[in-house]
């Protein structure tokens, strides 16, 4: 499941990895009441990211591939 926030917090651990702190985006504005106003924290080793071409297409996004 992909999600979308911004990264408020970072702790460096004991065995060098990094926990991160991320303020969570939501698509609706009924979401961003008080109860979900929080972070959720991630080992940035465990965090998977992969980027397919189609995906600029899809998105919108103007894309360099040089």
């Amino acid at each position: 499941m992909a999600k979308h926030g911004f990264i408020r917090e970072a702790i460096v651990l004991p065995d060098n990895d990094i926990l991160l702190g991320v303020a969570e985006l939501f698509e609706s504005v009924d979401d961003l009441k008080e109860e979900y106003r929080s972070l959720s924290y991630y080992k940035l080793s465990e965090i998977r990211m992969s980027f397919y071409p189609i995906d600029a297409d899809e998105f919108g996004e103007e894309v360099s591939y040089e």
